[in-house]
């Protein structure tokens, strides 16, 4: 492994990999940070890139979603569901779009 760090397209490459992960992270600990639950999976949402129409996916399923987000499944629906009914999102079964 050490080798390979000695070419520099080698290494620009792990550099990025590695730089993309903390980016990950440090993004990862913000949304843990946020204490309500329907903020955190909003702030989630936003920070999705949406595509053409607006939509933004996950490309996990909601459980996966929630142990990222530091939260119970049962919380992350709820949420979903209130920031739903209260027309914050717009949602089908694996995307969601904000208005």
């Amino acid at each position: 492994m050490l080798e390979a760090l000695n070419d520099p397209a080698m290494a620009m490459l792990v550099l990025k990999a590695y730089s993309h992960q903390i980016r990950s992270l440090r993004n990862q600990i913000e949304l843990r940070n946020i204490k309500r639950a329907d903020d955190r999976v909003y702030s989630y949402i936003q920070s999705l890139p949406p595509d053409a129409e607006g939509w933004r996916d996950p490309h996990l399923s909601w459980k996966d979603v929630s142990r990222t987000l530091g939260l119970s499944h049962e919380a992350c629906y709820r949420a979903l569901a209130l920031l739903d009914k209260s027309k914050r999102i717009e949602r089908d079964e694996t995307r969601c779009r904000l208005p």
